[in-house]
């Protein structure tokens, strides 16, 4: 199936172009819900949708057109753009993760396993590794992604206390 929007080519069971994510044709009819199936009955019902883990997924199929663009534009400024990574990598991130291990819990298995599987499920669609996730006892809903070698992720605890699992892979992914 091809976006009438940018011409690329996406696959068959694709509801939004993975370059533009323009609404493909033909994937509102099956982006609906079914009525025989009994799904989107009754007010504020909402139908529950399964994950969509796709084969292969590469950056450049996720990142928003505006970062991409972004990225292209830096890219002219390679220079500028390795001192940056250098002085993140070797000043910055060591520093982040000393006050992190001080003020902060980390997430594995043995502390928020349901979180450290959210993490690892997210990984495994995005074609990643799995980063470090930290939790910080915060009461503002925000969150947070650093890093240049290995990325890692600050989840306020306000969100792990309100959100649902859904709503915490999404802010994860």
């Amino acid at each position: 199936m091809y976006c009438a929007k940018c011409g690329v080519k996406s696959s068959p069971d694709a509801v939004f172009c993975y370059r533009c994510g323009e609404q493909l044709p033909g994937a509102a009819d099956s982006a609906s819900p079914d009525p025989q199936k009994g799904e989107g009955e009754g007010p504020g019902t909402v139908a529950k949708q399964a994950k969509v883990h796709p084969p292969s997924l590469e950056a450049d199929q996720y990142a928003h057109p505006l970062d991409r663009r972004s990225l292209e534009s830096l890219a002219r400024f390679a220079p500028v753009v390795s001192v940056t990574r250098a002085i993140i990598k070797n000043w910055d991130e060591p520093m982040i993760k000393g006050q992190l291990l001080g003020g902060t819990v980390k997430v594995g298995p043995a502390q928020f396993g349901e979180i450290n599987d959210l993490v690892t499920e997210c990984a495994s669609i995005l074609n990643m590794a799995s980063p470090e996730v930290f939790i910080k006892h915060d009461p503002s809903f925000n969150a947070v992604t650093l890093g240049v070698e290995r990325p890692l992720i600050i989840l306020h605890s306000s969100l792990v206390d309100e959100l649902t699992p859904d709503e915490l892979t999404y802010i994860i992914g």
